[in-house]
């Protein structure tokens, strides 16, 4: 009954969605659709439901600034996920991300409704799928390869995909790792190896005539063929059913599989009986969709030579895996009726969604926390990086002999931990996750004067909050997608598994330099690449894609370890102490099953590329993928929700504590105020979720001699006090404040090259007299307003000046010999 299309939407017309959307937005919607905008197309009976992304370039040019310096235009580029269920003759119901007034469609909405009437075929029923969820799990997992799968490939009966015209994000998507023991290569490079007989075969396949073709020009014209997307398409919906899954779980897979592992492979996904699984392969290889190659020449890790359990490997071309493009199966889960964003029933899942690179803002947050901190013996693990090997500390075991790994050199002390907890209330994880993102990023640094003082730079605040934001986004999330690190897997303990390794003679661990790190990078950027395949926008049931992860590849995580005789390392239950399999469900469920929740629930849901649900004991039960993390993950064009998100009106753009300092939120729409102030005020830490600054004449100083107009600062408090009336009176405090410090800079001037002091008149020198130790470090009078001071009067009488409220001019040497 799923493919049975309503009445409402057999009877839609151009005409309709004119009427509902209204001229203007019909023509707009019209366009994203004639443009290939509308993506991710579903239909559950007659509600459709797809992802509208706007390319940046297709976008209306923005208008002139205005006036309001927190003001900005609204912007069309970004990704819009939109429903539209049709009820009757102008009878509907729709929502989008847009925010769009609910009396009429907006321009996305017409857009889907647009790419209905052109291409219905594309919109999937999800009935069939929701229905999956009433049936037992077991039941449900084994259909999650057997049709979920099979539905990513094409068929013969499909519609042909219309090809697609949107540009790509500043960097190319997540792509499964290429793993050490080999490339998988493109079809320029495999074809060349094969007979005449088998270039024949694939030949067949691919509806070549042969003919009497030499080699070569046969493989000329095979890589023309291979080249089409669309030809390649057709020859895997030639497939049965069971080979279309077979391809596409070794697709998913990553890269060149062994002939053992393949052979598990095809067993847990029951694709088959095991005497057809030779037949399948011969089967794919004919079609030229899988191709073998042997793994003795690669150079494999120590001790695994000569095992002779890699002969054969199988792999997937590059040109196959590109035009099949296979996504990951999914079990879609229902939110239940009371589950709702922030919302702290103890009885019912808890739904949570990080504000789009809200990381960026605690990172800055922590940062200037930072800054000017002594650390003392706990700076150690500043000078790490992924070139130095970190030292492990643990116990050894008597039994056995093995080490207990329980922390690394590189990590974050503790005590650092407790002592950030207690200005900046966030949990341990997130701490140590975001000190290793500031030290990898080069934002953390040792100041000169004193090598265990920590230092931030000037830019640090543009980095993260200024109009570069974005690229620095990216930056960041692949220095973190490529870090080496342990801290995933030391962070098993707090589920109550151990990481072990096996010790030598002096009790010392038994691991190759940059093992443990090397394995837990590739583990996360495969199960990084594998969400990057994951539909967006749609609630997905962790169980199952957990489960779909085992199937897949229960190893992920101990993937080098398996050519070993002895492993080198493993995990095991603490209570007792029990080595786990992972080739075993329950087993695997005891440790990689939280290695991947924890990735989920943690750098995947901070970082804003999965929203999650939560039960009320904290385990994951859902998540989706964000439009930031099809950003991210999958490269398409930048989200509306970062550009919104910079024009937000804030509730409370700034607080005043006094005449002399405010605070100011960490925010990407507060950074035209946060610009003006890091010019003229003296970043002074946080306070909470707020950025302090202070206005003291030391920086009025650095900013006039700079050469900076004040005329910015005044007239940006001006626009604080017309915006937040209830601030007038202590903002006119400030700025009569910053008047008296502008008009004294330059009464008194000192040269600190000959301790010089010369004022603007004589009144300010009997000031200076009656209300400063002048008499004291005065060496001898030169005139009325000039005067030459013992060694140190200058800095003496500037500092005092400066307790005072003054904003006296410092004429370095350097700056006057040069003039």
């Amino acid at each position: 009954m799923e493919h049975v299309v309503p009445g409402a939407l057999r009877r839609l017309r151009a005409t309709d969605i004119i009427s509902m959307a209204g001229l203007a937005a019909a023509t707009r919607g019209q366009e994203y659709a004639r443009l290939d905008a509308v993506q991710a197309t579903r239909r559950d009976e007659g509600r459709l439901s797809g992802i509208v992304e706007i390319a940046a370039s297709s976008a209306s040019e923005p208008g002139p600034e205005e006036e309001d310096a927190f003001s900005f235009p609204e912007p069309d580029a970004g990704s819009h996920y939109v429903t539209v269920e049709l009820q009757g003759a102008m009878q509907w119901q729709s929502s989008c991300t847009c925010e769009a007034p609910s009396t009429a469609l907006c321009e996305h909405a017409a857009a889907l409704l647009y790419e209905w009437l052109a291409h219905p075929g594309l919109f999937r029923p999800l009935a069939a799928q929701a229905a999956m969820e009433n049936r037992p799990q077991k039941e449900r997992l084994q259909d999650l390869v057997n049709d979920a799968v099979a539905a990513q490939l094409p068929t013969s009966k499909a519609p042909r995909e219309k090809p697609s015209s949107r540009t790509g994000g500043a960097f190319r998507p997540i792509l499964p790792p290429q793993h050490t023991l080999v490339q998988v290569g493109g079809m320029q490079n495999i074809l060349p190896q094969l007979g005449i007989s088998e270039l024949r075969s694939i030949a067949r396949a691919y509806a070549i005539t042969a003919g009497n073709m030499n080699k070569p020009q046969l493989i000329e014209v095979l890589l023309e063929q291979v080249a089409r997307p669309e030809t390649v398409k057709k020859v895997a919906a030639s497939l049965e059913k069971t080979l279309r899954q077979f391809l596409a779980a070794i697709t998913l897979y990553g890269s060149a599989i062994p002939d053992e592992e393949l052979r598990a492979l095809y067993d847990r996904f029951s694709l088959g009986q095991p005497a057809h699984y030779q037949q399948a392969l011969v089967s794919l290889q004919s079609e030229g969709l899988l191709f073998r190659t042997s793994l003795n020449s690669v150079s494999l890790a120590r001790g695994a030579q000569g095992s002779g359990q890699l002969e054969i490997g199988w792999f997937v071309p590059l040109e196959v895996r590109a035009a099949l493009k296979v996504t990951v199966p999914m079990t879609p889960y229902t939110l239940p009726a009371g589950a709702q964003e922030g919302s702290e029933r103890g009885d019912q899942p808890r739904v949570r969604s990080m504000e789009p690179l809200r990381l960026l803002s605690e990172l800055l947050l922590l940062a200037r926390l930072l800054d000017g901190t002594s650390l003392d013996e706990e700076s150690a693990w500043l000078d790490f990086s992924d070139t130095l090997l970190a030292e492990f500390t643990g116990t050894t075991r008597a039994s056995d002999g093995s080490f207990l790994l329980q922390s690394t050199s590189d990590q974050p002390p503790e005590s650092l931990i407790a002592r950030l907890r207690e200005r900046l209330p966030r949990s341990r994880t997130f701490l140590r996750f975001a000190l290793r993102l500031l030290r990898g990023g080069n934002m953390l640094q040792r100041a000169d004067d004193d090598r265990n003082r920590l230092h931030i730079a000037d830019s640090l605040a543009e980095k993260l909050l200024g109009e570069a934001q974005v690229q620095e986004a990216q930056e960041l999330f692949m220095l973190w997608l490529k870090h080496s690190s342990t801290d995933e897997l030391l962070g098993l303990r707090e589920d109550g598994v151990d990481l072990r390794c096996r010790a030598n003679a002096l009790r010392q661990p038994v691991l190759r330099m940059g093992e443990l790190e090397i394995e837990n990078s590739e583990a996360r950027q495969l199960l990084v690449s594998l969400l990057a395949q994951v539909t967006p926008g749609q609630w997905m049931h962790f169980g199952a894609f957990a489960r779909f992860v085992y199937r897949l590849n229960p190893l992920f995580l101990q993937r080098r370890q398996r050519y070993f005789a002895s492993p080198h390392w493993w995990l095991e239950d603490d209570n007792p102490d029990k080595p786990l399999k992972p080739s075993q469900f329950k087993d695997w469920q005891r440790a990689e099953y939280h290695y991947l929740a924890q990735l989920i629930q943690g750098p995947l849901y901070w970082w804003g590329i999965c929203d999650i649900v939560s039960a009320p004991d904290g385990a994951l039960l859902a998540f989706r993928l964000t439009p930031l993390g099809c950003w991210l993950l999958q490269g398409n064009g930048v989200p509306g929700e970062l550009e919104r998100g910079r024009r937000r009106r804030l509730t409370r753009l700034l607080v005043v504590v006094d005449a002399q300092e405010v605070l100011v939120p960490a925010h990407p729409a507060a950074w035209n105020l946060i610009k003006v102030l890091e010019r003229f005020a003296q970043a002074t830490g946080i306070q909470r979720s707020y950025l302090r600054y202070r206005f003291t004449p030391q920086a009025l100083s650095k900013a006039l001699r700079a050469g900076e107009d004040t005329n910015a600062l005044f007239k940006i408090l001006r626009l604080l006090a017309q915006r937040q009336p209830e601030l007038a009176d202590a903002l006119a405090q400030v700025t009569a404040r910053l008047e008296r410090l502008q008009k004294s800079y330059g009464q008194v001037r000192f040269y600190t090259h000959v301790p010089l002091l010369e004022v603007a008149d004589q009144v300010v020198m009997r000031e200076l007299e009656a209300t400063t130790s002048l008499n004291e470090v005065v060496a001898r009078p030169l005139s009325e307003t000039m005067a030459l001071l013992h060694e140190g009067g200058a800095a003496r009488l500037s500092d005092e000046l400066k307790r005072r409220g003054n904003a006296p001019l410092v004429h370095e040497k350097d700056n006057y010999e040069a003039s």
